[in-house]
């Protein structure tokens, strides 16, 4: 987790956050929801269907993207992990595992 003390005369509280950047306070005071993790896929892969489950620092995902056409397994997690990185590199999401990547044909079929 990336925690850098701001200088005294920033030593402001922001939310109830004193010392530290925002990104160390979302982490530690105020989870990241669900809602907001499936939010990101739809938004960074084009995610047509997103089920997210979490207890706001671990998370568990179910989604489809057309982006995952043509791709295996662990071509389709790396592009997933590839596009939360700046948010799981800054601590804000800590653990995000995925249970199914699929493409929009393939949810449609497993429904």
């Amino acid at each position: 987790m990336r925690m850098t003390q701001l200088p005294a005369e920033e030593d402001a509280s922001v939310g109830g956050c004193s010392l530290f950047h925002i990104e160390h306070c979302w982490t530690l005071e105020h989870p990241m929801a669900p809602e907001f993790v499936a939010q990101l896929l739809t938004d960074r892969l084009d995610a047509t269907h997103t089920d997210v489950r979490g207890d706001g620092h671990h998370f568990y995902a179910k989604l489809a993207s057309p982006r995952f056409a043509g791709l295996g397994l662990l071509a389709r997690h790396r592009l997933v992990k590839d596009a939360l990185k700046d948010v799981i590199d800054s601590g804000e999401l800590h653990a995000l595992s995925l249970e199914k990547t699929l493409t929009p044909e393939e949810w449609a079929a497993a429904q």
